[in-house]
């Protein structure tokens, strides 16, 4: 395996993040932590908070751009929480 990508899966963000949503009692979140861990809603949330509520949509390619990547990207620490 190349060194960085070693170097990348030991300091994953994302996995980072899980555990720390994981650990974490419920009541001691703030509101988008807690969204965040109901896994299968907080990816559209994102989505729609991202395109709607911040505009991304009146950005053209580029907001839907950025609205995609924040919904990949909540994907994934959505699918990391499912894991464990």
């Amino acid at each position: 395996m190349d060194m960085q990508v070693t170097r990348y899966v030991a300091n994953d963000p994302v996995r980072a993040e899980a555990v720390k949503l994981r650990a974490t009692a419920l009541v001691a979140l703030p509101w988008s932590g807690r969204l965040r861990r109901l896994r299968v809603v907080a990816p559209v949330a994102v989505l729609v908070h991202t395109l709607l509520i911040r505009g991304a949509i009146l950005d053209g390619r580029a907001g839907l751009r950025y609205a995609r990547e924040r919904f990949l990207a909540e994907l994934l620490l959505s699918r990391q929480l499912f894991r464990r």
